[in-house]
């Protein structure tokens, strides 16, 4: 699952950076080149921000490290 979502938030990248190029080069329109880039940005987003709240990285309690050295500033 987490394959699947790197995939399609890189090919949603792409959908975002691609077209702008195409335009140089007058290969698409410039409605192409919105519902492309639109297609590309919620594509990432979403991909994005499923993938960091599925996939959270444990996390790791400091409070039981003692410490040498006390934090002052």
């Amino acid at each position: 699952m987490k394959t699947i979502l790197n995939i399609l938030s890189l090919i949603g990248l792409a959908l975002t950076l691609i077209p702008s190029i195409l335009l140089l080069t007058d290969s698409i329109n410039s409605a192409q080149l919105t519902t492309l880039m639109t297609i590309g940005m919620v594509l990432w987003f979403v991909c994005r921000i499923l993938r960091e709240t599925l996939f959270k990285p444990t996390e790791v309690s400091t409070h039981a490290v003692e410490h040498d050295t006390p934090h002052t500033l």
